[in-house]
């Protein structure tokens, strides 16, 4: 068992207690002691806190339940955010496959209008011509214009 005096002092208390760190703590009122004896005793932290440390540190203890709840949610979000990202990702990789089809076509089309116009019946040309016009010029799609900055294995 661990040995643990406290004794009263004509200015306040001291503390001492096996595997201290020094010659005891001096605490000058009743409250002061309590904390100091569930940091120093009930924690083991054996090192020098000042008082505004140990007030921190008691916050915490006693806020600990909350705190764990609160850490579980980020947990959650976290997980909830990267599924959210895989499926934004996946779901772009598949615009960008059929922006690339759909450009492919068009590049098709336009070097089918090429081949017709030395044809004779040139309305089918026109016609094709007229179609590809009809669309406002596309360019490609990446992830990086779509503002997502992914690395590979991510995709």
């Amino acid at each position: 068992m661990k040995k643990i005096t406290v004794q009263t002092l004509p200015n306040g208390y001291a503390l001492n207690f096996d595997g201290d760190r020094q010659n005891g703590y001096m605490y000058f009122n009743v409250d002061d002691l309590l904390k100091g004896f569930m940091i120093h005793i009930g924690l083991n932290m054996t090192e020098q806190l000042s008082m505004e440390n140990i007030d921190d540190f008691l916050v915490a203890v006693m806020n600990w339940n909350e705190t764990g709840k609160c850490i579980k949610e980020l947990s959650r979000m976290e997980e909830e955010l990267t599924l959210a990202q895989t499926s934004r990702n996946r779901i772009a990789r598949q615009m960008i496959d059929e922006r690339e089809k759909h450009l492919e076509l068009v590049n098709n089309i336009k070097a089918l209008i090429r081949k017709l116009e030395s044809y004779p019946d040139k309305d089918i040309a026109e016609s094709l011509r007229k179609l590809i016009l009809s669309r406002k010029a596309m360019k490609a799609i990446t992830m990086s214009g779509l503002g997502i900055n992914v690395k590979d294995e991510e995709l």
